[in-house]
Parts: C-alpha cells; sequence; structure tokens
C-alpha cells in the first residue's frame, strides 16, 4: 500500500467539510482519492496555487514524479515566491537524477530564506548542492 500523509499544507484555506474529507482521504491512505480531491478543488479554481502544490505532493508518494514536477511548475506560475513548492519540485526533480535542476530549485528556496534550506544546503548532505555552479 503506498502511503501519502503529511505532504499538505495550507488546511485554513479549507472549509471544515473540505478539510474532514481531504484528511479521510490521507487518513485511508488513499493517493487516488486525494488527487481526485485536488482535481476538483483545481476545477473551481485554477489559480489555486496550493492546490496544485499540494496534489504535486500527493503525485509524488506513488513516484509520479514528472506529473508532481507539472504540478509544481503550476503553482509557481500562480505564487513564484512560494518556497515550499521550490523545495518540492528540487525534490522530485532530484528523485529523477536531474541534479541540475533539483539544486536550482533549492537555491531558488534559499534566496527567499528559508531556514532549513539555507541549514540543509550548509551541512555536509547539501554540499553537492552548495557547490554546483
Amino acid at each position: 500500500m503506498i502511503h501519502c500523509y503529511d505532504m499538505f499544507r495550507d488546511q485554513q484555506s479549507m472549509s471544515e467539510e473540505q478539510l474532514k474529507a481531504f484528511l479521510a482521504k490521507f487518513d485511508l491512505k488513499d493517493c487516488q482519492g486525494a488527487i481526485a480531491y485536488y482535481n476538483k478543488a483545481i476545477a473551481i479554481n485554477s489559480k489555486d496555487a496550493v492546490a496544485y502544490n499540494n496534489r504535486g505532493a500527493v503525485k509524488g508518494k506513488p513516484a509520479d514524479n514528472q506529473g508532481a514536477i507539472t504540478d509544481y511548475s503550476e503553482a509557481m506560475k500562480i505564487d513564484p515566491q512560494d518556497v515550499f513548492t521550490y523545495n518540492n519540485r528540487g525534490y522530485a526533480t532530484w528523485k529523477l537524477k536531474d541534479y541540475q535542476s533539483a539544486c536550482n530549485d533549492f537555491k531558488k528556496a534559499a534566496s527567499f530564506e528559508s531556514q532549513s534550506t539555507v541549514q540543509w544546503l550548509n551541512r555536509e548532505d547539501g554540499a553537492w548542492c552548495r557547490n554546483m555552479r
């Protein structure tokens, strides 16, 4: 069973009913149900960057990294300063072994003063990216 959990944020923008429905999908580890939920949210509001970001996160759990990257890129068009989206797309491109693109996204997230990304870049495990041109 594929686990899709803890990859969403900004629940405050959801109504209580929407949040309960969405959390039920995650509690059941129902990635396809969660994707369907975000498909509906995007159909209602195609300018919802958080919905694209969160759908990308769900897609990445069952290893649809290319689909996740597409969603993250769409979210970036809507909100080009969302550090979460840059980190998420960086991780998805890293999983596809596109290290240059991943590093570019991680460095962009760091430029927005994402403390966790800055700290990671400064640690030993971030050296590969820190030293990449």
